[in-house]
């Protein structure tokens, strides 16, 4: 909009396209009549207001609607690394190096084992090894092994893969006690297979029970006790694998 279009002018006479006599009169460039120039000038102004307006409400809008994502955007962030930071809680007890006596069916025994994070606490590690001493004209015996506890993607159950030293690979459900003090795990029940249960309950004073069970094929949940002892925290581990 050009402002000097609204400055209408006073004149004398009449050119050839006005009508009027010699009196003076106002009359703009182009001789158009006031009335009509200024009715023009309103409708420019009106015109110049609405846009202005227009453009200050979309900006405002604009920056109410970033405002809105980014909130989103950080309530979303901080709700994911709540989740994230209390995901492992439950398990952090077992972390350490532990030695532990028990007995069962392989007979009385002895041993350390540890639970480290790994692959930055992505993973807890188990690695265990037992030493059964001769008895009953069985000679002694050693047994190691390692499990991998690690949570499925995309908010997933906890599971565990197991490995040990005769060649038995073992795939766990995990599970927790209402109470929080018991860790549970489970394979599931396969035909013509047996079942195995081992559980870690938090004890006082840097102790801990543990027990595994069988249940025979055939028999999913007719489960005997195989092994049961007692372990004791020594100390926090530096590396996942246990000292000889």
């Amino acid at each position: 909009m050009d402002p000097t279009e609204c400055l209408p002018i006073p004149v004398s006479g009449r050119c050839g396209s006005c009508q009027g006599g010699t009196s003076p009169q106002w009359i703009v460039p182009g001789c158009r009549p006031l009335s009509a120039y200024l009715f023009r000038c309103i409708v420019l102004i009106h015109r110049f207001l609405s846009r202005h307006l227009c453009e200050k409400e979309e900006k405002m809008n604009a920056k109410c609607t970033f405002s809105a994502l980014v909130l989103v955007a950080l309530s979303a962030g901080a709700a994911a690394a709540l989740h994230d930071d209390d995901a492992w809680k439950p398990y952090r007890f077992l972390v350490g190096e532990w030695t532990g006596e028990g007995g069962g069916e392989p007979g009385n025994g002895s041993g350390r084992f540890s639970f480290a994070w790994d692959l930055q606490e992505k993973v807890l590690v188990r690695r265990n090894r037992a030493e059964y001493p001769a008895a009953q004209g069985r000679p002694a015996f050693s047994h190691e092994d390692l499990m991998v506890i690690y949570r499925a993607d995309r908010g997933g159950p906890t599971k565990a893969i197991y490995f040990d030293s005769e060649g038995h690979v073992i795939n766990y459900a995990v599970t927790f006690s209402n109470d929080g003090r018991t860790l549970t795990f489970l394979n599931d029940a396969l035909p013509a297979a047996a079942r195995f249960r081992s559980s870690y309950t938090k004890g006082a004073d840097e102790s801990m029970g543990i027990k595994f069970e069988i249940a025979p094929p055939g028999k999913p949940g007719g489960f005997k006790t195989y092994l049961e002892g007692d372990a004791r925290r020594q100390t926090e581990p530096k590396s996942g694998r246990p000292k000889s």
